[in-house]
């Protein structure tokens, strides 16, 4: 086939578009969117003094151990044996005094703990609400406020879409959707100048399970036809061709699209 004949040949399919066979489905891109609306110190600490106190203790032992044997050697005098024993008492009565004094301060010291710690919860809780944390990845598309600008609890702020992976809303007829499944993989087609098409893939995700009528923003296959079915395309956007609201075709069997690529 020579230039002239294929030349010729393309303006006469170019002429015939509206009357021609081109596409399956057509519609318009869509993007999912979403609306973006220390204690342990304190306790006492009482070893050292018991410590001390257990020293003494010692000592008083050891010196009434001494009197006890010169009494019985009639050197030393029972009162003198009685006065240690006293102090050894007085000493013993402390160091219990002490335990028990700093396990009281203990407890009491520990019984603040949780309530300091429901107020320390509670302020990060706060200084956590001060930051906005998107629940995915996104561009943000819509602003509803800017930078300063004072807005009441709940308000929105702005809206985020994920635009990697655009999902294309397309119609077709009930004879064209036979045979045609979720999870398929299609030739989706978008304009690529003024009368060529560029060819990518997509995956069916969902189809509807009831017609409507034709949405008058849609051509499809057929002319005047009243009732067609939604069907949802899942398109990777890597490069960012794809645009919200770009008009895109699809083909069941992308062997029927060799046409618009000659």
């Amino acid at each position: 086939m020579n230039k002239i004949v294929i030349i010729g040949l393309v303006l006469v399919l170019l002429g015939c578009q509206d009357k021609g066979v081109r596409s399956d489905a057509y519609g318009n891109f869509e993007a999912t969117t979403v609306l973006v609306s220390a204690l342990p110190k304190k306790l006492q600490n009482s070893l050292a003094e018991i410590a001390v106190m257990e020293e003494q203790q010692a000592n008083l032992t050891r010196e009434r151990d001494r009197v006890a044997r010169l009494v019985e050697k009639k050197a030393a005098t029972p009162k003198q044996l009685d006065d240690l024993n006293g102090e050894l008492e007085v000493v013993a009565n402390q160091i219990a005094a002490i335990k028990a004094n700093t396990g009281t301060a203990n407890r009491a010291i520990m019984a603040e703990k949780e309530p300091m710690l429901a107020q320390i919860a509670l302020l990060d809780e706060q200084i956590r609400r001060t930051y906005l944390y998107n629940p995915s990845a996104g561009t943000v598309l819509t602003k509803m406020a800017e930078a300063g600008e004072m807005v009441n609890a709940g308000s929105p702020l702005y809206r985020i879409g994920k635009l990697d992976t655009l999902s294309l809303r397309a119609y077709t007829t009930s004879t064209l959707l036979q045979g045609v499944s979720i999870g398929q993989q299609v030739e989706v087609l978008i304009d690529d100048g003024a009368a060529a098409y560029r060819s990518l893939q997509g995956t069916i995700t969902r189809i509807a399970d009831q017609a409507e009528f034709t949405p008058k923003t849609i051509q499809t296959k057929e002319d005047r036809v009243n009732l067609v079915y939604a069907l949802e395309v899942a398109v990777a956007n890597p490069d960012g061709v794809l645009k919200i609201g770009m008009p895109a075709e699809v083909n069941f069997n992308p062997v029927t699209t060799a046409k618009a690529e000659e």
